[in-house]
């Protein structure tokens, strides 16, 4: 039942898109003060509403749901304090993009609600920012709804340029770390925010990463960092793929000629259907048989989407098999754009060590989970053109695509000569 209402714009009146907020108590709501300030100072409308949180499907719920269905909503933030089921409950009885932030204390607490947002059933939209990150789940719905109102991209970039300090709990002298890259996050919380000429490291354990770090590297993604992260292939540089300026700043620390399209990684199929509007039944095949897994396949892409990553019509996808880039993706519950960890030309890293010899100080976040499987890269189809072309041999062979598609994929090319294998020649989208 919702206890209360408020709608602040200073751009567009009732009918105008906006963000909404359901929030479960006043408490809650001085959380979101200063994100509601941000958002006013910008002139992008929102509206507020509390609801009791042991009532997922309250009143005030239900009319956020209708109101999204209506096209009069671009995002809707939920805080999520004692349980996670009313969001992910949200999430699975509506399209529209559900942002969850987490409120507390209690590490313990904030483990068990981040990792329960993590499991939620794979298909729902929901994008999950850092415990007590009002602010950034603010901006991150106004990113989503500049997709339609595009002003409001301008209005907030200078605002995201310079976030708020992040207060941090005081730590004994011998646990601070070092400066520079090798400064651990193990004993303290992930960073949030970008620090010029400073390389952050995480060890994480591969098979069960800590939510935390999972965390820290989606928050330093949502604020325009690039991060080195490991996939079932080689160790990749990933930014926000619908964050303009970090991609270019990715093409940037490559070397990387503006053409040449960077793939998206996603961590579930039916992503797809957002990125694509021609899901044939081959792709929809090679996504069952491959995905997660080695395949980066390029398919047509929805005008005018992820222009910084593809200037073309196309685009490439991937869904690694790698449980910590999987994890990250989830909690940001967007695509990032992701090339392989070396500068164009050069082999790609496997190792830590290899990406600190080539990007110390000039990224972000190392997230250590030890040395990738192999240094070969993924296969990458096009499939936007008859027959279908393999751009790039790699981990998966043309034999086993030919196995699967038959005379739908050209005829096998010439391989490159070994050692000669270039990570970076395919467009990976590009046409």
């Amino acid at each position: 039942m919702a206890t209360t209402s408020r709608n602040a714009s200073a751009s567009g009146g009732a009918t105008a898109m906006k963000i909404g907020f359901l929030l479960g108590g006043e408490q809650e709501r001085k959380a979101f003060e200063r994100a509601m300030k941000l958002l006013e100072e910008s002139g992008i409308a929102f509206e507020v509403r509390l609801a009791e949180e042991d009532r997922p499907l309250a009143a005030s719920t239900r009319q956020w749901i209708e109101e999204g269905a209506k096209g009069k909503l671009a995002a809707l933030v939920v805080s999520v304090v004692s349980g996670a089921e009313r969001v992910v409950e949200i999430a699975g009885r509506t399209t529209l993009p559900v942002v969850a932030a987490v409120l507390g204390e209690s590490k313990a607490r904030v483990n068990g609600l981040l990792q329960t947002l993590l499991d939620a059933p794979m298909g729902d939209p929901v994008a999950v920012v850092g415990c007590n990150q009002a602010v950034n789940a603010a901006l991150l719905a106004a990113r989503i709804g500049a997709v339609l109102r595009p002003g409001w991209r301008a209005k907030l970039s200078v605002k995201e340029l310079a976030p708020a300090p992040v207060e941090e709990r005081p730590q004994p002298a011998a646990a601070k770390p070092a400066a520079g890259v090798g400064a651990s996050t193990a004993s303290r919380r992930p960073t949030r925010r970008r620090v010029e000429g400073l390389t952050f490291m995480s060890k994480v354990n591969p098979d069960m990463p800590d939510p935390f770090i999972i965390e820290g590297a989606a928050d330093t993604l949502l604020n325009g960092g690039v991060v080195a992260l490991p996939t079932d292939t080689v160790y990749g540089l990933a930014v926000d793929a619908a964050n303009a300026d970090a991609v270019r700043r990715l093409y940037e620390l490559k070397g990387r000629d503006e053409s040449q399209a960077i793939p998206l990684l996603i961590s579930e199929i039916r992503t797809m259907r957002h990125l694509s509007p021609a899901i044939d039944p081959n792709i929809t095949r090679l996504m069952n048989e491959f995905w997660p897994g080695p395949l980066t396949i390029v398919t047509a892409k929805f005008p005018g989407s992820f222009q910084a990553v593809s200037r073309g019509d196309s685009i490439g996808v991937r869904m690694p098999n790698n449980n910590v880039t999987l994890g990250i993706i989830s909690m940001l519950r967007r695509p990032l754009a992701v090339t392989s960890a070396n500068v164009s030309g050069q082999p790609p890293a496997t190792t830590v060590e290899a990406i600190k010899a080539v990007f110390d100080k000039r990224i972000d976040l190392i997230v250590d989970a030890g040395p990738t499987n192999g240094t070969l890269v993924s296969t990458v189809i096009d499939m936007t053109v008859r027959p279908y072309r393999i751009l790039r041999e790699g981990a998966i062979s043309y034999e086993e695509l030919r196995k699967r598609l038959g005379d739908a994929l050209e005829k096998r090319s010439p391989p490159p000569e070994a050692g000669k294998q270039d990570s970076e020649k395919p467009a990976a989208g590009g046409k």
